[in-house]
């Protein structure tokens, strides 16, 4: 073992100490994640040696002292079956056995490229042009780059006898840098060096000023912080290091920084001093390197400040025969960083999003796409493009980051609480290289909240907080006094001027409920007083008042200011000095993205039900936007509209780009009163039913905007205390009210209206119609188009079916359980509802308009039922009803089991098997009072982990 590394942080200093909440975790995680989720890739077409260590020698001492620098060896314990000591997530080991594979890689059989992998974090790639290189970036040390290209050398040797030249004296024609991170261009001088002391380089726009930024005036404060990111004194072991998904680590050799010849931009590429050629639109000017045209496509603020793309066209005899596509960091087989750990400046996810749906409109037509961390993704004939879908699954991934947590802004969340509650669109979760191995969503969660509106949540207890061992100090003082004397050491702190501590400690404890509440909010808002009385910025002042008085007094209750205009036909109309008037399409589109609904909308899709094996959830249309009142205008302005998953994506296009005649034609009005009456789906109908184009991009535009949420009603949200706690509350005394009538509505029949009691119709009218009305309870009608009619509203008239009922539970623990943490005791109910809740999307339209094109059995409001799909049942009889069945199951899971029987038992009148998944299939009622039970298993369990 290496001087100064350590295993873990073991209290016994011998073997780890793995609990049995963390070995039952992992294995639960072994067990459900199955092969899906777990990549396989190619081995290397050449290992040399199969050693992959890298040396350098000692400078200062013994100059034959030889350092390892880079050791793949070290990490040989991967090429062995996961180890069940359960020391390390399965995911995880799985793509530490993948980054482990070393050594030269063809990177498609009918082109020459080449890649190097395995031999520091990055790549280095090869890419031949008739008579000598190109390379794509470098490794992080000269060492390992001269490691890397001598192993080429090998392989060609070996592999091809004299068919290419060697990577040697003025054989690399130019060196293209993708972006500033320093594992990409360390190895410069050495490629200098190789070429015989020449070298041309390409680097995008900005690469030097970022390069020195980064690694120069924050590098020492950078660098440590990397010890702990990359796991620099950890040894490499099943308790140790295993993996930061885009590499092993770091390499520790020497690095060779060289300034660009060019650094490439649109001026650059426009100027008549280069060789460039092509049109000047972006994307199409390109230099001839041999049998190569290198196309250039610049992405400033995605994995870096400045980072490019590039497009490879291979000619062969003057016919253009392969394309390729070079992605930088862009792509890789992980999610990445909007926030880099070691520190860096945040990542703009949606620019990031809008650069790969660039990307894919410049060059839909790529064989193979390679990049400078992990491995490629090839075209197979006859199956799915891989190359689009890596891109525009990214393209979500990103987008949805981006989106989704700026409407939980919008809403109130804080960052630790979008962290929770932030998750991926469940088949964008389970995309192999969407994994969290090196990026995570909890932590660009909060990437995407300080983009924005920065490190402060707007809670003044957060904005002068002691420094932290001060206020630990402080903590561990009053935690060792007895109880009976929190209440005096607080009024010390307070007399003694610690209005801060003060503040802090009622916080905590009035988010913990500790008994004396109302003593703790007096302090709390005291203490807020005093210390806006003390502040001599105005407004600090301001920030401690206004809290002091929503402890007091409440949150304020939104009212509004004017009365709303009204069009003819009694919708909302947008007023004329409404700042969105004068919005470009573009951020008109980003704007919905942002309000539109993700969870529900992932019902929208050419296969809205997701399985192991399914295609992408996918459906899109053309949507033309003109400025005139007259839909015929010239002026419209054509994009292509995609809904992945739920997350709006857009491009934009011209007409003969238009492949289908799915379009619908907006003026700029018409976008104008849909946005205005978001939320009032009755109103949305209105408008839509007045538009012109294909009733299928119709019927879609009207589905899309019915799923986006009215964000002007959280105007008013919590600061002072947790976001929209009271709705919780509410939830919560709504979901009561209605499992009190829970036995009398099992026994009632498919077809058979329950009503409500006079107390619980109160109850309701409260508290579930303001439900509705925030979209927490869905005003969908289950069985019908969207949107219902009034009367087919869930609720609204005081009754409820047995299907309304279960759904409305079902939504109702959802909200509750909100974003839980799986592990050992919920494993297996997050397994089973990822499985069976996309199928709720099979009813949630009229036979004949379901987006997965389903029919289903039997007929009448409440009595349709499906089948599993194949896939989908075999995993149900051969896993959940063994662990159903299984005698040392916790007794909470066979409940939700045996109640579902019971309930949707009792009141069938058919002579089909009630109970989920018996036989097979499943009515509406018993998949939606199925995820009731499981959501509320979730829910109770982390109350119960709670107290």
């Amino acid at each position: 073992m290496e001087k100064n590394t350590f295993i873990s942080n073991n209290p016994t200093g011998s073997q780890p100490v793995v609990t049995d909440f963390t070995a039952k975790s992992n294995e639960a995680q072994y067990i459900l994640l199955g092969d899906t989720t777990l990549e396989k890739v190619d081995t290397p077409d050449y290992t040399g040696d199969g050693n992959c260590v890298v040396y350098k020698h000692n400078d200062n001492e013994d100059k034959d002292e030889k350092i390892v620098v880079w050791s793949q060896a070290e990490y040989d314990f991967l090429e062995k079956q996961y180890d069940k000591n359960y020391t390390v997530h399965p995911s995880l080991w799985n793509n530490g056995r993948n980054n482990h594979l070393n050594g030269v890689f063809r990177v498609h059989d009918e082109m020459p490229i080449f890649q190097v992998r395995g031999y520091d974090m990055a790549n280095i790639s090869f890419v031949y042009t008739g008579k000598s290189w190109l390379i794509f970036d470098t490794l992080m040390s000269g060492e390992c780059t001269q490691v890397a290209v001598d192993l080429f050398n090998d392989y060609l040797d070996k592999k091809y006898n004299n068919n290419y030249a060697k990577v040697g004296k003025e054989t690399i024609e130019a060196v293209i840098v993708s972006h500033s991170h320093i594992d990409h261009y360390g190895g410069l001088q050495t490629l200098k060096d190789i070429n015989g002391g020449e070298l041309i380089i390409y680097a995008p726009k900005g690469f030097e000023q970022h390069a020195v930024s980064e690694n120069l005036y924050a590098g020492v404060a950078m660098g440590r912080r990397a010890s702990y990111q990359y796991g620099t004194g950890l040894a490499a072991c099943p308790c140790g290091r295993i993996s930061i998904g885009i590499g092993q680590g770091q390499s520790k050799g020497t690095v060779g920084y060289l300034r660009p010849s060019f650094e490439v931009d649109e001026v650059f590429m426009n100027s008549h001093d280069h060789d460039f050629k092509g049109t000047k639109e972006t994307g199409r000017r390109y230099l001839v390197f041999g049998n190569v045209r290198l196309y250039f496509q610049l992405t400033p603020g995605t994995e870096a400040p400045a980072e490019m793309n590039n497009y490879l066209e291979f000619y062969q005899d003057g016919q253009l025969v392969h394309r390729a596509l070079w992605m930088a960091e862009n792509c890789n087989g992980t999610l990445h960083n909007l926030y880099t750990l070691r520190g860096a400046q945040v990542r703009d996810a949606k620019a990031w999003s809008d650069f790969l749906m660039q990307t894919l409109s410049l060059w839909p037509d790529a064989e193979v796409v390679f990049q400078a961390h992990n491995w490629p993704r090839v075209n197979a004939v006859n199956k799915e493009n891989a190359v689009n879908g890596y891109l525009f699954r990214t393209a979500a991934a990103y987008k949805y980051l981006n989106d989704q947590c700026l409407l939980y802004m919008n809403q109130g969340f804080k960052p630790d609480e979008i962290a929770e509650k932030v998750r991926l669109p469940k088949p964008l979760e389970c995309t192999p290289y969407l994994r969290p191995y090196y990026g995570t969503l909890k932590h660009n969660a909060r990437a995407v909240y300080q983009r924005y509106l920065g490190w402060y949540d707007a809670n003044p207890v957060h904005l002068d907080p002691l420094p932290e061992k001060e206020r630990a100090e402080k903590y561990a003082a009053l935690l060792l006094q007895p109880a009976e004397n929190l209440v005096k050491q607080i009024e010390a702190e307070y007399k003694q001027g610690n209005y801060r501590f003060v503040a802090d400690v009622c916080y905590q404890l009035l988010l913990g409920k500790a008994p004396n509440d109302e003593f703790y909010r007096d302090y709390l808002a005291n203490s807020l007083q005093q210390l806006g009385f003390l502040a001599e910025s105005g407004i600090w002042r301001n920030s401690y008042l206004s809290g002091a008085g929503e402890v007091r007094e409440g949150t304020p209750q939104q009212k509004p200011s004017v009365a709303p205009l009204l069009n003819d036909d009694g919708t909302y109309k947008m007023p004329l000095s409404s700042m969105m008037r004068n919005m470009s399409n573009e951020m008109l589109l980003d704007y919905l993205a942002i309000v539109l609904d993700t969870d529900k909308a992932s019902a929208l899709g050419a296969e809205a039900l997701w399985s192991q094996k399914s295609k992408p959830a996918t459906t899109d249309f053309y949507l033309g936007i003109t400025s005139m009142t007259s839909e015929s205008s010239d002026d419209t302005q054509l994009f292509h509209v995609s809904i992945e998953y739920g997350v709006l994506l857009y491009r934009k296009i011209l007409d003969e780009d238009i492949s289908s005649p799915v379009k619908v034609i907006l003026t700029r009005e018409n976008l104008y009163s849909l946005i205005a009456n978001i939320g009032n789906n009755a109103n949305i109908k209105k408008i839509v039913g007045g538009l012109t184009g294909d009733d299928r991009a119709i019927s879609l535009l009207q589905q899309i905007f019915c799923y986006m949420v009215n964000i002007n009603r959280y105007a008013t949200f919590d600061i002072m205390q947790p976001c929209n706690d009271r709705y919780y509350q509410w939830v919560e005394k709504c979901a009561g009210m209605l499992e009190e009538s829970y036995d009398n509505i099992s026994v009632i029949s498919f077809d058979t209206a329950y009503s409500l009691s006079e107390n619980d119709k109160d109850c309701w009218n409260s508290t579930g119609c303001e439900l509705v009305d925030a979209g927490i309870i869905d005003d969908l009608y289950f069985f019908s188009e969207t949107p219902a009619e009034e009367y087919e509203k869930i609720g609204y008239d005081e009754t409820f079916y047995k299907y309304q009922y279960c759904e409305t539970l079902y939504e109702c623990y959802k909200y509750l359980a909100g974003n839980y943490v799986p592990d050992s005791g919920t494993q297996f109910v997050k397994f089973c509802i990822d499985m069976v809740e996309p199928y709720v999307n099979r009813f949630r339209r009229k036979p004949g308009e379901r987006p997965d094109g389903a029919t289903p059995k039997g007929e009448g409001r409440g009595a349709e039922y499906y089948p599993f799909d194949e896939d989908d049942l075999n995993t149900w009889k051969k896993y959940c009803l063994q662990v159903f069945g299984c005698m040392d199951t916790n007794k909470d899971i066979r409940y939700i089991y045996n109640e579902n029987i019971r309930f949707c038992g009792n009141g069938d009148t058919s002579n089909k098997n009630p109970g989920i998944g018996q036989d097979g299939e499943f009515y509406g009622s018993e998949l939606l009072h199925f995820l009731y039970l499981c959501y509320r298993f979730l829910y109770d369990y982390k109350h119960k982990t709670i107290g």
